[in-house]
């Protein structure tokens, strides 16, 4: 199976551009005649905005596809409209993965082992116990926080290679406050530097659970 990295690059080389294109609708940025139309039609509801952000975003992936590798859809500006705004969020991934175009779900999920099989499932295609189910928002990769250890990352990190999908995990942010949890020092390294190892290792090791035996609680 070809790995997410190995067809990121590819994608890459192809275009010949390293660019990633944030879809992070906001309405006060977006065109105003293309709100206002929705709005008139709809009232100010969350169908209304997202049925703007629906037509805004179709119209941006036809632009972007022949000129960029990725794009990465923040779930939040989606989730902001409710079961509207999720089908737009959905559709998005979708439309995005049918042009071409590798797809980047931006949702920062971390939890507990279940939990985490259950968010893996949602947007990489791992099964969840006693059910086998494709992802009910599918994406190439996504963000995933590690701050609950090793044993929420180990549903991800699986998912990812059993269905050639990536990851991309938080070591350092780049928020004017991060330093308040992100620069603890932990046996004199900050603790960015020292979960940046760790996640090296979960992306280098043999076995997933080989690296977090090896490096044990943090």
């Amino acid at each position: 199976m070809e790995t997410f990295s190995d067809r990121l690059m590819e994608s890459i080389d192809r275009q010949g551009c390293p660019i990633t294109v944030g879809f992070d609708p906001r309405l006060d940025l977006m065109p105003p005649t293309l709100v206002r139309s929705y709005f008139t039609r709809y009232g100010e509801t969350h169908r209304a905005a997202s049925l703007a952000i629906r037509e805004f975003n179709l119209r941006l992936l036809d632009a972007l596809a022949p000129h960029v590798p990725t794009v990465k859809v923040q779930v939040a500006f989606y989730e902001a409209f409710g079961p509207a705004g999720m089908e737009v969020f959905a559709e998005t991934l979708r439309e995005a993965r049918q042009r071409g175009l590798i797809v980047i779900a931006d949702v920062k999920r971390g939890d507990i082992e279940l939990t985490a099989q259950a968010y893996a499932s949602a947007y990489l295609g791992q099964s969840l116990p006693g059910v086998t189910l494709s992802p009910g928002f599918e994406a190439d990769a996504i963000t995933v926080h590690p701050y609950v250890g090793g044993d929420g990352i180990l549903p991800f990190v699986t998912a990812a290679r059993s269905h050639g999908k990536g990851l991309f995990i938080l070591a350092k942010t780049s928020n004017p406050t991060s330093g308040e949890v992100q620069n603890l020092l932990v046996d004199g390294q900050p603790l960015y530097e020292r979960l940046a190892s760790l996640i090296q290792q979960w992306g280098l090791g043999p076995r997933v659970s080989e690296a977090i035996k090896q490096w044990g609680p943090w």
